[in-house]
């Protein structure tokens, strides 16, 4: 019987000896440490033999129904995931089945149609064509950057490698200006980006409070990000955009690219 995990090469056989190959399923690499027969990928080690990851997903806030140990939500003829983080806008179809989109800042075109995947890339483009929306283009862009998207009731929020964004949710503010959708998911995914791309700076603001701001994190947040795309969006024309974080009112817009009030919307959600 041929052991899987050695090879034998010109040199090998003629010495009559083989070199031991540790990169197997998915060309992942065995590691042998305490003969747990782990397999290294990167942002969590997999057991083969059982078929699962041995620490939570960090995605498993974008989909309920798999257990956060599965791989490839229990679908490995169907579905790979080479590196144990991934970039996906997570949506329901008809049917009620959750399924993903992998967005990648150009293949729009191939996005299946769904109201808030259409939803999510029409506000993307937005909010890049008008000169903002640095964040997401960098999250879209960047293949070493793994941030998922998923729809929210709720208010707008990034969490754990997730951005929970309500499409129709917007922001009115202390000087009576509203800031659309769009400009909330860019300052979200302004968030993920760093989390993501300068995390010990990020942590290190998000755990700094301010009594103005909650934190430094939101701070640079609203003062950067979403005060460029609110004005590069027509929503503001000043420099700040608000003066606080927690001096905004929350408003139902006429889409997610608006930042006209849609008042029996507003009504209903408060």
């Amino acid at each position: 019987m041929v052991n899987s995990r050695t090879f034998t090469g010109l040199n090998d056989w003629q010495r009559g000896g083989s070199k031991k190959n540790d990169y197997l399923y998915n060309g992942k690499e065995m590691q042998d440490e305490l003969d747990l027969g782990w397999m290294d990928y990167g942002a969590r080690m997999y057991d083969a033999s059982i078929g699962r990851f041995m620490v939570q997903d960090v995605m498993a806030d974008a989909f309920f129904d798999y257990s956060p140990y599965s791989y490839t939500a229990n679908n490995p003829l169907l579905f790979v995931d080479p590196t144990g983080n991934y970039f996906v806008i997570w949506y329901e179809d008809e049917d009620g089945n959750q399924k993903s989109f992998r967005f990648d800042g150009s293949n729009g075109a191939d996005a299946p149609d769904n109201d808030y995947v259409v939803s999510f890339l029409a506000t993307y483009h937005y909010n890049v064509n008008n000169g903002g929306g640095d964040a997401l283009a960098e999250i879209a862009c960047d293949t070493e950057i793994g941030i998922g998207v998923a729809n929210t009731d709720g208010e707008s929020q990034y969490n754990n490698g997730v951005i929970h964004w309500n499409s129709t949710l917007g922001l009115k503010t202390e000087n009576n200006e509203v800031l659309s959708p769009a400009t909330v998911l860019e300052h979200e995914g302004f968030h993920g980006l760093r989390d993501k791309k300068y995390h010990d700076e990020y942590y290190k603001d998000d755990m700094t409070k301010d009594a103005t701001w909650g934190d430094l994190d939101e701070k640079k947040a609203i003062m950067g990000n979403e005060s460029k795309t609110a004005r590069a969006n027509g929503e503001t024309k000043r420099k700040q955009t608000r003066t606080s974080h927690s001096g905004s009112e929350l408003v139902i817009t006429q889409g997610s690219t608006s930042n006209k009030v849609n008042n029996n919307g507003t009504y209903e959600f408060s």
